[in-house]
């Protein structure tokens, strides 16, 4: 089976933008890896206008997505890599020749059509939503700038199991992003299926129910965000996209999503998002087979 026309990285068919404000549920620490001359641990900031200002950037948002992504599809029987490390499809080998290398020769020698079909068949589905040595991805993450925010400040201590008191040197304080704050927030879905926006629709809705956390702490009860005022933007490059009142399907496996526009808000931007999800619970078992079910990845 060779790859679908959506997977092509040298043709776009549509653009859906995801965006809204993400809002702090609770503490939220990213660290900077800088220690301040009080000893406190700094969260992560980014120089705006002669300001330092917190942030979330864009690589632990694309964290965040990608790894319960990952946990999704392997519930349901999908082979996952893992996405980096000696596990990863990059890395895997065919023969004795690394996935990677072979990709690389194909496009030196002008042979891309090639190297997409070998893509198609040997990454994963999280590899080919998220990208893999050789291979854009086909999900985009943006940096969250604040909007409005406090900083707050936390001893954290650890306690040592075998005898019940203060571990020694445990003492830290840290600092963190305060319940309430708010950041701008965007993702953009490039020549997604609409099964495909189902599994992404998944992780945003459980995201919202608090089940997705970002950053340090998490079982601390630090990392809850919600995402807010939630918009989606549906730009169609080819005919065969859609329209403003179809998202057609891209694959055979795919189906038709009716749409009221492509500028979407509230109910409306939530009501396609559910029916893409049940577009994917349909599909879901049929499409563990085309994508590969769980299997160890030769390293």
């Amino acid at each position: 089976m060779g790859h679908p026309r959506w997977f092509r990285p040298d043709e776009l068919l549509r653009l859906v933008i995801v965006s809204g404000v993400l809002e702090a549920s609770s503490p939220i620490h990213i660290g900077s890896g800088r220690v301040s001359a009080f000893g406190e641990y700094e969260t992560l900031k980014v120089l705006i206008q002669g300001e330092e200002v917190p942030y979330i950037p864009a690589t632990s948002i694309r964290g965040m997505i990608r790894s319960y992504t990952e946990r999704i599809l392997r519930a349901q029987g999908f082979r996952v890599c893992g996405g980096f490390g000696r596990g990863s499809c990059s890395s895997k080998h065919i023969g004795e020749v690394r996935l990677s290398d072979i990709v690389q020769k194909l496009i030196v020698e002008g042979r891309g059509l090639e190297a997409l079909d070998l893509l198609w068949k040997e990454l994963c589905l999280a590899c080919k939503l998220f990208g893999a040595y050789g291979y854009e991805p086909k999900i985009i993450t943006y940096d969250s700038l604040p909007i409005s925010y406090r900083l707050g400040h936390r001893a954290m201590i650890a306690i040592d199991r075998g005898t019940g008191a203060l571990a020694p040197g445990s003492v830290r304080t840290i600092e963190y992003i305060q319940p309430g704050s708010k950041f701008r927030f965007r993702l953009d879905l490039i020549n997604l299926p609409n099964y495909l926006i189902g599994l992404i629709a998944l992780v945003i809705m459980d995201i919202n129910a608090g089940f997705v956390r970002i950053g340090a702490f998490r079982s601390k009860g630090f990392g809850v965000l919600a995402i807010r005022d939630l918009s989606i933007s549906i730009i169609h490059h080819s005919p065969d996209s859609g329209n403003e009142e179809v998202l057609k399907a891209l694959d055979e496996f795919d189906e038709d999503v009716r749409i009221k526009g492509t500028s979407l808000s509230g109910s409306e931007a939530e009501r396609l998002l559910r029916r893409c999800i049940q577009i994917w619970h349909r599909k879901v078992k049929d499409l563990a087979k085309v994508y590969g079910l769980e299997k160890e990845v030769h390293t």
